[in-house]
Order: C-alpha cells, then sequence, then structure tokens
C-alpha cells in the first residue's frame, strides 16, 4: 500500500543516505559554503523567452537551477555536478508537498541518467517498502521532436473522423498535447512512438541508457505512450509508478539548463513529490 504521508524528518533522513551512496552532494551544503558572498553565476542573464513554456515540472526545475546560478556551483562537461535537493527544511515545519529532486548537471552521458533513476528508485523503495514499476521512453532531440510532430499531425488528420473530437481539435494547434490527450482518453493503441522517429545520435543515447539499466539489473518497462512535451524537454523521459499511480517523473532537460549558465549545459534530473 502507497504511504500517502510520510514525516518530513523521514523523508530527510533517507533522501541524505540515498544522495550520500550514489554520489549526490546536497544543495543546502553549497549553498550555505558561499552564502554572502559574490558569484560570477549570478551577473547571467536569464533569458527565457515567452513562448518557452513551462509546465510544472520545469518551473520546479527552473527555479531550482536559478539558485544553484547564485552559488558557486559551476559544473561543467569537464567536472559535472550531481546533486540533490527538496523543499524541506531541516527545523521548520514541513511543507504539505514535499518536492525532492536528483540531477546530473553538465554530463551528456548515459550514465548520468541511470544514476538519477536508480537513486529515485533506491528512495522510492526505502520510503514505501515496495519496488516502483520503471517506465521509459524516448524523445530524442530537435530534429526527433519535430519529426515526430509531423508524424503525428498526419496521424491525427487520417484519424479524424474515428478519434474524439476534442483530440483532433487539439491537434490543429499542438500535435504533442493531442497526443496526451488521446492517451488519457485510452484512445492511443496505435498511436505513432517517438522512437521510431529517433535520430541515429538519439538512437545511441537511448540504447546505451538501456544498455545501462540492463547491466545494474533495473527492471524497465519500455513505454511508447510516455511523452514529454514542452521546449524544457529532450530525448528520455521516464516515471516510476505504485499501483499504477505515478510518484516520480524525470527528463533530460538541456535545453532548459542552457538558460541558467554562461554555456550549454546536457543536464537531467527527476523529481519525487509527495506528502509530509
Amino acid at each position: 500500500m502507497i504511504r500517502t504521508t510520510i514525516p518530513a524528518n523521514e523523508l530527510l533522513r533517507k533522501t541524505h543516505a540515498v544522495g550520500q551512496y550514489y554520489g549526490f552532494v546536497p544543495f543546502f551544503s553549497i549553498a550555505a559554503a558561499t552564502r554572502g558572498q559574490k558569484h560570477e553565476n549570478a551577473k547571467h542573464i536569464l533569458n527565457i523567452s515567452n513562448d518557452f513554456a513551462l509546465d510544472p515540472t520545469a518551473q520546479i526545475i527552473a527555479r531550482f537551477l536559478k539558485q544553484c546560478r547564485g552559488t558557486n556551483a559551476e559544473p561543467n562537461i569537464r567536472q559535472p555536478l550531481f546533486v540533490w535537493h527538496t523543499n524541506i527544511t531541516p527545523g521548520r515545519p514541513a511543507p504539505k508537498k514535499v518536492i525532492i529532486q536528483f540531477h546530473a548537471i553538465g554530463s551528456n552521458r548515459a550514465i548520468a541518467d541511470t544514476v538519477v533513476i536508480r537513486a529515485l528508485s533506491a528512495l522510492i523503495q526505502d520510503l514505501h517498502h515496495e519496488e516502483p514499476v520503471l517506465r521509459i521512453n524516448s524523445m530524442g532531440d530537435k530534429e526527433t521532436r519535430a519529426r515526430y510532430a509531423r508524424e503525428l499531425g498526419n496521424f491525427f488528420k487520417k484519424r479524424a473522423t474515428t478519434l474524439p473530437e476534442e483530440c483532433i481539435d487539439c491537434a490543429k494547434n499542438d500535435a504533442l498535447e493531442a497526443a496526451e490527450l488521446t492517451i488519457a482518453s485510452d484512445c492511443a493503441n496505435d498511436l505513432p512512438a517517438s522512437t521510431d522517429q529517433l535520430s541515429d545520435a538519439s538512437r545511441k543515447k537511448f540504447e546505451d541508457l538501456l544498455e545501462l539499466l540492463e547491466s545494474t539489473e533495473t527492471s524497465y518497462e519500455l513505454a511508447r505512450n510516455l511523452i514529454s512535451r514542452g521546449n524544457a524537454w529532450s530525448e528520455t523521459c521516464f516515471e516510476f509508478t505504485l499501483g499504477g499511480k505515478r510518484v516520480a517523473w524525470g527528463s533530460r532537460y538541456s535545453e532548459l539548463a542552457r538558460h541558467f549558465f554562461p554555456e550549454a549545459m546536457p543536464s537531467t534530473g527527476g523529481i519525487f513529490q509527495i506528502m509530509s
């Protein structure tokens, strides 16, 4: 049975233990070490255009990245940063909804995704005493996503008379949103798969990740109906479920990260949310 509420001190203690085991630094230690100092990162101008749509999960990550920018945390492709963060403050009442994040910032290798996934899986299992189901998919790079959106557009045109009207209307403006709506309506049996449209580079990244998951004996399900929508996300997306209910979600977000650092920053992260 899924635990609906967990004491804040247990959440904090187990997150710290899992983070330490998998090599993640607690963000509060980075922030505490540089409190009151001025940093070059803080001078970097955040420039997210109005059409850079941020869904609720992307907003959580964007707020975290903004906090990173104000510290001496300077990840790069030569020295990635593996960090965990939570909105729980020791000694203070816990927020009603606790958010726990694991991030690998500055690494484009599949091992970064694997470590984030393994850490989240371990935390969920420690807290709920049950192994969660990992569902995983790849939406690919910009090239792939554009090609997939066109394929979805053709799909909805061909099935205009058989799919729900709201899905067809939605597809006229956003094929990916329409795909999500179709999945939610349980009408997605023959929905095109994003993995069929992967570029060579994206296919290699996804295969590398699956090989690492298998080599670490991490069980997973390929989930063709798991979609990441919006400009923030790319490549791998995944979710953890318990009893059919999503408890955590993650993805590559390199396009979002580049708005917070002076140089391109390949990044991946996962977010676990629970009531305290």
